[in-house]
C-alpha cells in the first residue's frame, strides 16, 4: 500500500515539474521574442501588418498577417480568402522562429504624418473645429497593409484666380512590402510630393463649390466626381480588377506602385477653405445672396398681405352687393327699386341668357321706325379671381439627441 502512495506521489512531482518546465521554457521563448532585438524568436505580427526578417541587413523574408491577403512568390500581396497555415509555436505560444542569426528589422525614428483635431476661436467669438497635421515618429518593426497618410496641400490655385487649403486622408495598400519601405530613402516625404503635385494639377481647373463635393470610394461609379477617381488611377499606376486584386501585369513604373509599392485606394476630404484675397470676395458675394434671398422673402411676404387684404375688400363688396339686392326685391323689387329700372327690366328679360327674343325693333312717338338689328348676346361675368392662401411656416423640429 505505501509503496502505490509512493508511487502515485512521484508521478504527479514529475508531472508537474514537467508542467512547470514547460511553461518556464514558453515564458522564456516569449519574454526573448518581446525584447527589442530579436532573436531565435519573434511575436506573430499583430493582425493587419507584416515585418521584415533580415539578417546583417540583407532581407530574408517578409513575415506578415493580413487575412484575406496573402504573399505571392514576387513578394507582392494578392486577394487569398483560404484560411492561414499555423504552426506549433505561433498557435501554442504566438511567436515564430526566425533562425540563430536572423532578427526583425526595427526602423529607428520612422515619421509619418497624421491629422489631429484643435479648437480654434474665430474673429466673430465662435469656436471651430480645425484639423492639423502633425508628425508621427517612433520605433517601428511592424507596418499595417492598409494605412492612412494625412496630407495638407496649401494654396491650390482653383478656377477664377481662387486659393484653397486642402486638408486629406489618404488610405493606401502596401501591396509591395519590400519596394514600399526599401526602395526610397524617405518614401512618405515621396508619397507626399507625389500626391500634391498631382491634386494641385487636376485642381486647377475646378471650382471651388465642386472640389468640396468630392468623396473618392472603392468605385468610381458611385463617386459625386469620377474624374477625381480617374486622376488617383493615373497616379497609382496601377488599377484593380473586378474582385479587387492588383493587376500586376499592367502596372507602369511611373506611378505610385512603381516607385513605392503602394496605391491609394480612397480619400477623404477633412477640410476644404478658401485662403488668400479672394476670402474677401467670397464672403461678400455670399452675404450678397443671402441679403437678396432676405428681400425676397420679404417682398413676398408684403404681396401675400396685399393680396389677402384685396380679396378681404372684394368679398366685403360682394356681401354689401348681395345684402343691398336683397333689401330692394325684399321693399320693392330689385329693378323697382332703381331709376329707369322698368327699361333695365325690360332689357333684362329681352336679352337674359334664358330669352329667346333675338330681335328688338322699338318704336318712336312719330311712328318713324329704326332699322331691325340683331341682338348681341350678353357679356359674361367676368370670373371672380381664385382665392390666395398663404403659406404657413413650417414649425422647426426639435432635434433629437
Amino acid at each position: 500500500m505505501s509503496f502505490v502512495l509512493i508511487f502515485v506521489l512521484t508521478f504527479v512531482v514529475i508531472v508537474a515539474l514537467f508542467a512547470l518546465l514547460t511553461y518556464g521554457i514558453g515564458s522564456a521563448i516569449k519574454w526573448q521574442a518581446q525584447k527589442p532585438i530579436k532573436r531565435f524568436f519573434t511575436p506573430v505580427p499583430t493582425p493587419a501588418t507584416f515585418s521584415f526578417q533580415v539578417l546583417e541587413g540583407r532581407m530574408e523574408k517578409v513575415i506578415e498577417n493580413v487575412v484575406g491577403w496573402k504573399l505571392d512568390p514576387e513578394g507582392r500581396f494578392v486577394i487569398d480568402l483560404t484560411e492561414k497555415s499555423c504552426g506549433f509555436w505561433d498557435t501554442q505560444l504566438g511567436v515564430l522562429w526566425i533562425g540563430i542569426f536572423s532578427t526583425i528589422k526595427v526602423f529607428k525614428e520612422w515619421r509619418w504624418p497624421e491629422f489631429r483635431q484643435v479648437k480654434r476661436t474665430n474673429k466673430d467669438g465662435t469656436e471651430a473645429v480645425k484639423y492639423e497635421v502633425e508628425a508621427r515618429e517612433e520605433n517601428v518593426h511592424e507596418f499595417y497593409f492598409q494605412f492612412p497618410y494625412s496630407v495638407r496641400i496649401e494654396s491650390i490655385e482653383l478656377h477664377g484666380n481662387i486659393q484653397a487649403d486642402l486638408n486629406a486622408v489618404f488610405t493606401v495598400f502596401f501591396l509591395h512590402p519590400v519596394r514600399a519601405i526599401f526602395l526610397n530613402k524617405n518614401p512618405v516625404d515621396l508619397f507626399i510630393a507625389m500626391v500634391r503635385s498631382a491634386v494641385r494639377a487636376w485642381m486647377s481647373e475646378k471650382d471651388f463649390n465642386e472640389i468640396k463635393q468630392i468623396t473618392v470610394s472603392s468605385n468610381k461609379l458611385a463617386d459625386q466626381i469620377p474624374e477625381f477617381w480617374e486622376m488617383l488611377e493615373n497616379l497609382n499606376g496601377i488599377t484593380f480588377d473586378a474582385g479587387g486584386n492588383p493587376e500586376y501585369k499592367t502596372a507602369v513604373p511611373r506611378g505610385l506602385y512603381g516607385k513605392l509599392g503602394i496605391a491609394i485606394v480612397r480619400v477623404e476630404l477633412e477640410q476644404v477653405e478658401a485662403v488668400g484675397p479672394a476670402v474677401a470676395a467670397l464672403e461678400a458675394a455670399r452675404l450678397a445672396e443671402l441679403n437678396g434671398q432676405a428681400t425676397i422673402v420679404a417682398a413676398e411676404k408684403t404681396a401675400a398681405a396685399l393680396i389677402v387684404a384685396a380679396q378681404g375688400r372684394m368679398d366685403a363688396a360682394h356681401r354689401d352687393a348681395q345684402a343691398q339686392r336683397k333689401l330692394n326685391e325684399a321693399n320693392a323689387g330689385y329693378y323697382a327699386s332703381l331709376p329707369g329700372g322698368a327699361g333695365m327690366f325690360a332689357a333684362s328679360q329681352v336679352a337674359g341668357v334664358n330669352s329667346k327674343v333675338i330681335t328688338w325693333v322699338e318704336g318712336k312717338r312719330d311712328k318713324d321706325v329704326d332699322l331691325a338689328l340683331p341682338l348681341p348676346p350678353a357679356p359674361t361675368m367676368p370670373p371672380e379671381p381664385e382665392r390666395f392662401e398663404p403659406q404657413k411656416e413650417a414649425k422647426p423640429t426639435k432635434k433629437t439627441k
